[in-house]
């Protein structure tokens, strides 16, 4: 009886452990999408450029580079130092 009690008492702790986890990792995900949402380090002109061409229905205004590429995470920062100030360029469909 006692040995199940421990192993009760050990399967909460962990199963609390995990509650805190889960909670932490869903906190920082909610913050990053907001900041992705909100455009959170992006230079205010391009913020405002490509903010204002969705509110206005301007379907051929993708997106700043940086949004619209997917690299493989080893090779992030060189991409990133490569890019430099040109991952902030806006997309379009015509230019």
């Amino acid at each position: 009886m006692r040995e199940a009690d421990n192993s009760l008492a050990a399967a909460r702790t962990t199963a609390e452990q995990l509650s805190a986890q889960l909670q932490d990792k869903q906190s920082r995900w909610k913050l990053l999408s907001e900041m992705t949402r909100e455009m959170d380090g992006y230079n205010q002109s391009v913020r405002r450029a490509i903010q204002y061409g969705r509110s206005a229905g301007l379907t051929g205004v993708k997106g700043a580079l940086a949004q619209l590429i997917r690299v493989p995470q080893q090779v992030e920062t060189a991409i990133d130092m490569a890019l430099g100030a040109a991952k902030e360029n806006i997309v379009t469909d015509t230019e």
